[in-house]
């Protein structure tokens, strides 16, 4: 049997106190397609170009003579494109005597002080201890370059900006990335930070010895290198501070 109870529920309107709160929706903020540490993707992108208020200019410091690794995640269209069926690299870097055909990447160093429209160095081997290219297993293709700031500063120039360029196959700029401010630590006190990883960090980038098969790096187009012969990337940081001894435990 089937039971069906009917109930009239009254319906009585009443008033009820409400509020809201109407805020700005905060600012569109294009995120960088290839975001890379210190790195923005248009000279205007800097810090110190688009300072909020009283907030103070950013600079990372050097001292003469620092080795500053550094390492971007790029695509390396040039390489896939022309070599079928492996993605060990074959051509890299714009290096000396280099034309078009036979890299696919450049770094060049500007004068912070500068109009950034003259390169100071425009060949890795030019300003770099060691440079080269591979491609990670882990993350796809890397490119890896260890500046010599002594380079630098022998040249005159206490500030400097790094500036990176791919191309494409035909051979047209295709992603451009600038860094922030690289400046002569001066009187300041500072503390170098160096550190490793077994395979990658977080941003990621790869610490492996370039010249495994997990890599397969490159540093001379077209010629393998041997073992060991090509630096692995390491972390290294200058940053304004000092450290103080406040002890001899083990804390």
């Amino acid at each position: 049997m089937l039971l069906i109870v009917i109930y009239p529920a009254p319906v009585a309107p009443a008033l009820h106190p409400s509020a809201f709160r109407k805020l700005a929706c905060p600012p569109v903020v294009s995120c960088p397609r290839y975001p890379t540490l210190n790195f923005v993707s248009l000279e205007t992108d800097r810090w110190n170009c688009n300072q909020c208020g009283a907030d103070m200019p950013y600079f990372s410091l050097f001292n003469a003579g620092d080795i500053l690794p550094l390492q971007f995640n790029l695509p390396d269209v040039r390489n896939i494109n022309q070599i079928v069926g492996t993605r060990r690299p074959q051509i890299g870097w714009r290096q000396s005597d280099l034309i078009n055909p036979f890299y696919y990447i450049r770094a060049e160093i500007y004068d912070a002080a500068g109009d950034c429209t003259t390169p100071l160095f425009e060949l890795v081997d030019d300003f770099c201890t060691d440079y080269w290219v591979g491609y990670s297993d882990k993350i796809g293709s890397i490119q890896t370059l260890f500046i010599d700031t002594s380079i630098i500063v022998a040249a005159g120039v206490d500030a400097f900006y790094v500036k990176i360029v791919t191309i494409n196959d035909a051979f047209t700029d295709e992603i451009t990335l600038w860094s922030e401010p690289f400046i002569l630590s001066g009187c300041k006190n500072t503390v170098l930070i160096q550190s490793t990883y077994p395979i990658l960090d977080c941003v990621p980038r790869d610490y492996r010895n370039p010249t495994d098969d997990a890599i397969q790096g490159l540093k001379v187009p077209f010629v393998a290198p041997v073992a060991d012969s090509l630096t692995p990337f390491y972390a290294s940081w200058r940053f304004e501070g000092q450290m103080r001894v406040i002890g001899n435990s083990s804390e």
